[in-house]
């Protein structure tokens, strides 16, 4: 439901976006407000400026300064002080608009606005606290995905020794048993509680829970779909759209990432039993088709692992999201990396249910790359190089039916 209405005390007129999901506050003064069905904050926008709230109480800030030769955007995280402003602004927003809120308005848009208004900084201290009792934290979700419920059915990264990836570094490998997968699937469900609504979909993490044996995998979804109403297999499009409409608390598909190293001893069976139970998409972090640069990486898969995983999910009706880094390996690897790359991306068969992304390459502190790239005498490519790369990479692939193709700039998530 849309309610627009003016007012003397508000700069122009104010929409309210009512859905069942979420509130979306606009005013004429370029100031928007997303709320999840608890009324948490979820996004604010002023000033050019995008404001992401985390779960965690996590407020990343972004925007795009528009400067001669900065065409990319700035990002940085709030510190305390500034969280607490934004949650005082944001505040003081909501008791404007509810002052100025007409007598014969919508009940439902009051009583949405109200409950927003109850997210004070001692209640968003508490959901924090809340949160850290239900979950590890969630370093990263592919995109696509980044609005998804998140299980953590498994904790860390059963591998977690590549050079380059720091997201995992600070928890050992967990399999939960399904007495705590039942009780954090209970858990989260408390947590989220209409807040639940905003993820339609569910994306079992951490690093690669699929590796877990298929027996108890078997479990797990299971338990998922004792848990939640799934959309049937198959269902896509407008079907599928209809019966989301129609299941305001059901969940449209399962997902997570998979690595190839592993995943390649999946049979095309195994991949139909899970696509049966919820599965929608597996993704898989190729990093790059280049033998030699995956060695230099410490990275236990080959490119013809990663075929022989997508050929197997896809012949199942499992899509997948391939990932690809732009700029790793800097000098030594750059035109190994772009010619098998392409080489390899076009060899999957990808069709428009696949992505493939392309995430530019972050040396973060406390990984071996940076080491083992100085010892090498490997220099880092230059943005110009960087995207330079990424062009010619776009420009040698073929597709029948192209899959999606995105950026995925992992600066930008925020669970």
């Amino acid at each position: 439901m849309h309610y627009t209405f003016s007012s003397p005390a508000l700069p122009g007129a104010a929409q309210l976006n009512l859905r069942p999901e979420a509130t979306t506050v606009m005013l004429a003064n370029d100031h928007v407000l997303s709320f999840d069905g608890e009324g948490r904050l979820i996004t604010a926008y002023r000033g050019g400026h995008l404001f992401k709230r985390g779960l965690d109480q996590r407020v990343l800030e972004k925007w795009r300064p528009w400067a001669i030769g900065r065409p990319e955007h700035i990002r940085r995280d709030l510190a305390e002080d500034e969280k607490r402003r934004l949650v005082g602004d944001v505040l003081a927003t909501l008791g404007q608009v509810l002052g100025a809120l007409p007598a014969d308005a919508p009940p439902a848009a009051r009583a949405r606005l109200e409950r927003a208004a109850t997210w004070d900084e001692p209640a968003y201290a508490e959901d924090r606290r809340r949160f850290q009792t239900v979950y590890k934290p969630v370093p990263i979700l592919p995109p696509d995905q980044y609005l998804a419920m998140v299980l953590q059915a498994t904790e860390g990264c059963h591998y977690n020794q590549c050079s380059f990836c720091h997201f995992y570094r600070d928890r050992p490998f967990h399999v939960k048993s399904d007495a705590e997968l039942r009780a954090h699937i209970e858990a989260v469900r408390g947590f989220l509680g209409a807040g639940a609504r905003l993820r339609r979909t569910i994306f079992l993490a951490d690093a690669n829970a699929l590796v877990m044996p298929e027996r108890r995998l078997a479990g797990v979804f299971e338990a998922i779909g004792q848990a939640f109403e799934l959309a049937p297999a198959g269902m896509r499009g407008a079907a599928l759209s209809r019966w989301k409409s129609e299941h305001p608390q059901g969940i449209a598909g399962i997902y997570s990432f998979l690595d190839a190293f592993t995943g390649k001893r999946k049979t095309e069976g195994e991949f139909e039993y899970l696509a049966a139970r919820g599965l929608r998409r597996v993704y898989i972090g190729m990093e790059s088709g280049h033998a030699p640069l995956l060695a230099f990486l410490r990275k236990p898969s080959m490119p013809a692992d990663v075929r022989a995983v997508v050929r197997a999910a896809r012949a199942a009706g499992v899509h997948v999201g391939v990932i690809v880094l732009l700029g790793i390996g800097g000098d030594r690897y750059a035109q190994g990396h772009v010619d098998d790359t392409v080489a390899v991306v076009n060899s999957l068969g990808l069709d428009s249910r696949d992505i493939v992304y392309f995430s530019e390459f972050v040396d973060e502190p406390g990984t071996e790359y940076g080491a083992d790239a100085a010892s090498a005498g490997i220099r880092a490519l230059t943005g110009a190089q960087v995207r330079a790369q990424a062009a010619a990479i776009r420009a040698g692939l073929r597709f029948e039916q192209p899959p999606k193709i995105a950026t995925y700039d992992i600066r930008e998530f925020i669970y």
